[in-house]
């Protein structure tokens, strides 16, 4: 019965592969060849790239963030993943204020 312990796990996994494999090769695509191509060239906003976006502490102004986010929304991207990290004032730029 020992020999059997390891043997009935395997096949147990054998098994369930197989099954796997038949299923999906039933599925029938929902998508012809012509709408995935049409889809690939002008992909809608949901399936477009995001980018990291960082922010040092309060090293921003208002121009600048407005013009880094149309650049962004030019470049076709869909979206940012904004990180904000504590800095230190750089010369020349008026800090955002809470607003």
């Amino acid at each position: 019965m020992k020999k059997y312990r390891c043997f009935l796990p395997i096949l147990f996994i054998i098994c369930s592969c197989q099954k796997n494999n038949q299923i999906l090769e039933t599925r029938e695509p929902n998508v012809t060849l012509s709408q995935l191509s049409e889809e690939f060239k002008a992909p809608s906003n949901k399936y477009r790239p995001e980018t990291w976006f960082h922010l040092n502490g309060n090293n921003i102004s208002k121009e600048g963030l407005t013009l880094d986010l149309e650049a962004v929304k030019a470049a076709g991207l869909q979206g940012i993943h904004l990180f904000n990290k504590a800095g230190r004032p750089f010369p020349n730029v008026k800090p955002i204020q809470n607003q």
